[in-house]
């Protein structure tokens, strides 16, 4: 699970990455690659930014539908609306060439 994959410790000194997260990471940093040598990605975007932003707003749409399923979190959305959220900020990032 993505919220697993990195967990700051007590003084806030060490943050702990699993391989899992990592590799999840250098997957989706090819990705973004592939896309800004295509033309496809905003050239005035940090490859680094839009990678954290899309995992990040993934990994908490995730987690709130776990809060959703075990303590009645407000979340109710289904996997067709969390997929339609996420072509449309993905759309954000990417040039007319991609649309």
């Amino acid at each position: 699970m993505l919220i697993e994959g990195r967990r700051v410790r007590k003084e806030g000194r060490m943050i702990l990455l699993t391989k899992g997260y990592l590799q999840l990471v250098g997957v989706v940093d090819a990705i973004i690659t592939e896309m800004r040598a295509r033309g496809e990605l905003r050239p005035n975007l940090h490859t680094d930014a839009v990678r954290s932003a899309m995992l990040s707003m993934f990994e908490g749409m995730l987690r709130d539908k776990i809060l959703a399923s075990r303590m009645g979190f407000p979340a109710s959305y289904d996997r067709a609306e969390l997929t339609a959220i996420f072509k449309l900020v993905l759309g954000a990032f990417v040039t007319d060439k991609a649309k």
